[in-house]
């Protein structure tokens, strides 16, 4: 769940990782953004935003962004985990019960309730601890993120701390209901929301940054938890 900066992920080998701060790669640790050492030039580069998207990333919305990540087959291994632990825990007490051993019968049934548990929240329960992991990185009790658009590169304001992206960088972007995502990588990318745009508007948006991501584009992301 990049979108934007490095940040540690619900998923698999990055959800014990901290969240990073300077020069920081994106989820799977290919996408390293622009280190940010010129602060003028920064600010020239915002000075001259052709858009800006600014919004509050609150816990509701972070678990949004867990339960619908950029590359929803990202859930597909955990889900069916939890699934297969279900099924074998629930197998086991029918089995066990018709043989008597009642302790097993129990254990069996704790497994299989926690397996449920979290198959249908364990996502939720991770995104809520993560999210407090992150702003008290950010020593904050709120995440605001500012995105300016310029003519040659993304630069994403999170709380104060800048990150810059040139548009090469872009592989394209996903149209959603009310967001888009310009992405780095398949797994990776920044979401912009339609009705979040400070200047600029979300009606010529699409075509600017088609033109940006070299015309690249991909179908709406719909599938959710």
């Amino acid at each position: 769940m990049a979108d934007g900066i490095k940040r540690r992920s619900l998923l698999d080998d990055d959800d014990d990782e901290a969240a990073k701060k300077s020069g920081t790669a994106s989820e799977n640790g290919e996408n390293e953004p622009v280190d940010n050492e010129n602060a003028d030039e920064n600010a020239d580069g915002k000075n001259d935003a052709v858009f800006i998207n600014e919004y509050e990333i609150t816990e509701k919305l972070f678990i949004d962004w867990a339960r619908s990540p950029v590359n929803p087959r990202l859930l597909r291994p955990y889900r069916a985990v939890w699934l297969a632990a279900f099924i074998i825990c629930a197998a086991g007490c029918v089995f066990t019960a018709l043989s008597g051993a009642w302790l097993l019968v129990v254990m069996l049934a704790a497994g299989a309730a926690v397996s449920a548990v979290w198959y249908f929240c364990g996502i939720t329960m991770a995104a809520k601890k993560q999210y407090k992991n992150i702003l008290s990185d950010l020593g904050s009790e709120k995440w605001s993120r500012k995105l300016y658009f310029t003519e040659n590169r993304v630069i994403t304001e999170d709380n104060g701390e800048d990150f810059s992206y040139p548009y090469d960088r872009f592989t394209g972007r996903i149209e959603n209901e009310d967001h888009y995502v310009i992405l780095l990588d398949e797994n990776t990318g920044i979401r912009v929301y339609k009705n979040a745009f400070t200047k600029g508007s979300f009606e010529c948006f699409p075509d600017f940054i088609l033109e940006k991501c070299k015309g690249k584009s991909k179908e709406k992301n719909s599938e959710k938890e």
